[in-house]
Parts: structure tokens; sequence; C-alpha cells
């Protein structure tokens, strides 16, 4: 990893574990209004010893459907694409950003994406059962 500015992510499970609270992922996850942690602020948690970096991709596309409805509108996630370097370890490193930076529809295919990557070139992507130009693409970065 490159870089002088010190980050961490934390996780909610790792959040509530370093104050030994419970957590439960799919009632943080149902809708409606969520509950804060049971902790008060100030507490101290336990101490952490050892932090390090963990490679989790460079981040990937999704494919949302849009549905319109009279007053709301609903997204709905068809698929996910990454080029392959883009989740291997191996390219974590002095290949530049694997990540896309932008989604163009073709003009007279709208089964046809193209998927630009700064360092990774371009991926065509045809689906057969999504027209890419009503739905809505959208580039997610993963932290490295």
């Amino acid at each position: 990893m490159e870089g002088d500015i010190p980050v961490i992510f934390v996780g909610r499970d790792a959040g509530f574990a370093l104050f030994d609270e419970p957590y439960d992922a799919a009632a943080a996850c149902a809708d409606g209004p969520q509950d804060l942690a049971p902790t008060a602020i100030g507490t101290v948690g336990d101490t952490v010893t050892e932090v390090g970096p963990v490679f989790d991709g460079w981040g990937y596309v999704h494919l949302f459907g849009l549905s319109l409805g009279a007053s709301s509108a609903t997204l709905t996630e068809f698929d996910t694409y990454a080029i392959p370097e883009a989740m291997d370890p191996a390219f974590a490193e002095g290949f530049g950003d694997l990540s896309v930076h932008e989604v163009a529809t073709d003009p007279t295919d709208p089964d046809l994406a193209y998927l630009s990557y700064y360092p990774g070139g371009c991926a065509p992507s045809r689906s057969s059962t999504v027209n890419w130009s009503r739905s809505a693409a959208t580039s997610t970065q993963s932290a490295a």
C-alpha cells in the first residue's frame, strides 16, 4: 500500500465486537428504523493490537433495473461485473486503478454496453435479458 494518510475501516460487526456487544446482521439490514449500538458515548472498547491491509478488489459495476411508479421508483440489482485483474490480489499494487470510469450504452443495440477501465481497457458487456439503455449502471469502488 502507498500513501501517507493512515485510514482504517471497521465493519459494523467488528465495531460491535470492539465493545463486546452482540451484532445481528439480519436486524441491521432490515427495513425500517435501525437501533443504535447500546454503547454509551465515551465507553472505551477493546485494545486494537494489529491492523493490516486487506485487498478486497478495486470495485465493480452494478447493473440496476429502474421501475417507475406513480409516486415512487425502485432499483433492482440485476448483475455485477469486474475485469478479472480488478479482483486479483496480484494486481493490488503497481498496475494503476483497475476501476471503471465510464459506462456507455451502444446507440444501436440496447443489449450492449461498453465499460471503460482506466488501465484495464474497454470491456464490452452484452445482456440478453437487460436493456442497458433503460437500466442504471454504477461503479462501486472498494477500499483496497
